[in-house]
């Protein structure tokens, strides 16, 4: 039994200059999307690029300072087959700092959403500006941040706020554990999540905030990675 198909011809409704427009814009999206993740694990691409402008140690980071964080580093990378981590510590031992160099390692890769919660909104805010700011600025990465749409009407977007840098087609967002409605706006690849001592355990009944975060991450599947 054969089956006749008729071929007919769909002739474009676009103008040619509405076809140059949409050409132009689907090779910017192709360009924005990753290049591909080598299996350099995420250690050794931060001892490569990041720089540390704060604190008694400034210069090229290094794991001879903090080589229990090496292990870390590596099971927080893309190719990794980690998908959570949670450590138990005490101050000062350079896990903050770990945490900005891994977000670098996402931004530069333009792996997304992102989502950091520490102590309250004002001190997540606080810290992107003072900590994640200056050192993508020293690794020359801060030519990445930049908005995911054009805002009509003249409006300019930079992509870059003091909660949220915008990257590569996705976004680092840093939101404090008190503000449900934020925990739960948008879905999040990757979870940094600090200082829990401070979380509450509860949301005026709505959930724990941790577990709120980590649901977002769901739909990722074995891509996701939660730093807690």
């Amino acid at each position: 039994m054969s089956v006749r198909i008729d071929h007919y011809r769909v002739e474009s409704i676009r103008t040619d200059a509405q076809r140059d427009d949409f050409v132009l814009w689907l090779t910017a999206q192709v360009d924005a999307m990753p290049r591909g993740i080598p299996n350099m694990p995420a250690s050794q691409w931060i001892e490569a690029n990041i720089i540390i402008v704060e604190g008694d140690y400034q210069g090229p980071y290094s794991f001879k300072l903090t080589p229990y964080l090496r292990e870390i580093a590596d099971r927080m990378s893309i190719r990794s087959l980690t998908q959570e981590i949670a450590i138990i510590k005490s101050n000062q031992l350079g896990m903050s700092m770990l945490s900005f160099a891994l977000m670098c390692y996402y931004i530069y890769y333009g792996i997304g959403p992102m989502l950091f919660i520490s102590g309250d909104a004002d001190m997540a805010e606080e810290t992107f500006e003072k900590r994640l700011d200056p050192m993508l600025e020293a690794s020359n990465l801060r030519q990445l941040i930049k908005p995911m749409v054009k805002k009509s009407g003249g409006a300019r977007a930079t992509g870059d706020t003091k909660g949220t840098k915008a990257y590569k087609g996705t976004f680092a967002r840093a939101v404090g554990p008190n503000s449900e409605g934020k925990l739960r706006s948008f879905p999040a690849r990757i979870n940094i999540i600090e200082e829990i001592d401070v979380y509450p355990q509860t949301l005026k009944g709505k959930g724990n905030p941790v577990e709120k975060a980590v649901r977002r991450s769901d739909n990722f599947g074995v891509n996701k990675r939660i730093y807690y």
